[in-house]
């Protein structure tokens, strides 16, 4: 009953992407037929939208609509009029969710992988026919006219031929997902699909706000985010969300907020030179009353965008646990997230006993990579910095258990916190680790007020601000 549950989302996730996603029906066409639906709807709609495709080059979207009511009167089973009504009435309700998809490769590439079964599981049953029939060659005729679904994209480029492959691979804004604000932004670079992204600091330094934020920062973009907590409890990641998102204290309280003047000499702005002063805020506690109205307008505010999240056991929960959530997420919820932050990677349990720990350590670093780039996701995660760094800027030397870690992250940021940042309410962030790019050397000072939740207020380079 399971497998049949599955089959049916995957059939009905393909025909709704067919119809409102005209990227998906491009690159879904050449390997798609009508038959290997096992739906009704699946086979008569595939038809009718591939039949719109060659004609117009384009997904019907709405029209749908037209298309049905132009062909419903040639169907001859009412049974079979009423379950395509059924089923495009569904998708009118849920129009807008199905528009918003962000995870399109995601999706394209689960599409093929259900279409790549179902070819196999009807050639079985025209074999298994023709053996029954003791017809040897009706069987070696199917499986010589048996044609492989498979995505162009594995023919292979040639660097010295496709040169619209070199173009796209340049121009292409599918892999880049956001930035962080300001300076900050400017040195760390930009998060992309695909990428494997790590904090490192000392311990009390601020990864769980900082992995939060790039939680919340990607919400604000539209995108779907899966927040598995293995270090807090379900209630303290709650309030730190919340009191994130809505910018109020845990109860009200006037707060000291740090910003940057502009340092003046003889009148004049000083070119970047920066320092940092305080501004007295009365700040409202959380309005617990209020909080349904809050999510309504949150909700409208970020579109497609939002986080889930899970609680974890730590040093229980295994990388198979965390895709098993993802897996039943896509295949019962329909919510297919664009970022997923693992807060923090090093207190995962490991799959299998290893003589080292460091192996163990190593082991679940290169799956979260491996997790990264089979869902065309952007990873998020944290480490733990050694002893040194509690006197000094964590650095790659600073990373406990595996070096190793660096080899397989695509970008690597430290948090730096001396006494003399705190006394500012500020932290310095560097790029250790850049994949995509050259390595920023610079640090961003970034004024913080965590009793409100943000981790970051503005930046600006640290060499620029006067202490």
């Amino acid at each position: 009953m399971k497998r049949k549950r599955i089959d049916l989302f995957q059939e009905r996730q393909i025909i709704t992407y067919m119809i409102t996603n005209s990227n998906f029906l491009r690159r879904i066409v050449p390997v798609v037929k009508p038959k290997y639906f096992e739906s009704i709807y699946g086979r008569l709609v595939s038809e009718w939208v591939i039949e719109y495709f060659n004609e117009f080059k384009e997904s019907p979207g709405k029209h749908i609509q037209d298309i049905y009511n132009r062909k419903s009167k040639f169907i001859r089973e009412e049974e079979e009029v009423e379950i395509v009504k059924e089923f495009l009435l569904q998708l009118s309700k849920d129009w807008e969710k199905q528009k918003k998809i962000q995870n399109i490769d995601f999706v394209i590439k689960n599409s093929i992988h259900f279409l790549k079964i179902r070819s196999i599981f009807l050639l079985k049953n025209k074999l298994e026919s023709a053996l029954l029939d003791s017809d040897p060659l009706g069987a070696e005729s199917e499986i010589a006219n048996f044609s492989r679904v498979e995505s162009s994209a594995t023919e292979g480029i040639s660097i010295l031929k496709d040169d619209r492959k070199i173009c796209a691979a340049f121009l292409s804004e599918e892999e880049y997902m956001f930035s962080f604000p300001g300076v900050l932004g400017e040195i760390i670079g930009p998060f992309m699909r695909g990428d494997l992204a790590a904090f490192l600091a000392f311990a009390k330094r601020g990864k769980t706000w900082w992995q939060w934020y790039v939680g919340q920062l990607a919400m604000y973009f539209g995108f779907k985010v899966v927040f598995f907590t293995l270090e807090m409890t379900e209630n303290q990641i709650i309030r730190r969300g919340w009191i994130s998102l809505t910018a109020q204290s845990r109860k009200s309280m006037e707060l000291n907020i740090p910003y940057f003047s502009k340092i003046k000499i003889d009148g004049e702005d000083e070119k970047s030179k920066w320092e940092v002063l305080f501004k007295k805020e009365k700040k409202e506690g959380v309005d617990l009353p209020n909080i349904k109205k809050l999510q309504q307008h949150f909700r409208k505010q970020f579109r497609s965008g939002g986080i889930k999240i899970i609680p974890l056991l730590a040093y229980s929960a295994t990388v198979e646990d965390i895709e098993a959530h993802l897996d039943n997420m896509y295949y019962y919820e329909e919510y297919i997230p664009d970022v997923v932050i693992i807060d923090y990677a090093d207190i995962i349990a490991p799959s299998k006993s290893w003589n080292e720990y460091r192996h163990q350590i190593d082991d679940i670093w290169k799956k979260l990579r491996r997790i990264a780039q089979e869902k065309n996701i952007l990873m998020v995660t944290a480490s733990q910095a050694g002893r040194r760094a509690s006197k000094k800027d964590a650095t790659e030397e600073t990373i406990v258990e595996d070096i190793r870690k660096i080899a397989h992250v695509s970008k690597m940021i430290s948090i730096n916190s001396d006494l003399e940042d705190q006394k500012l309410s500020a932290c310095r962030i560097a790029q250790l680790a850049e994949r995509d790019g050259r390595r920023n050397y610079r640090q961003a000072l970034v004024l913080q007020c965590l009793s409100i939740g943000r981790p970051y207020l503005d930046s600006r380079y640290n060499d620029e601000v006067e202490r």
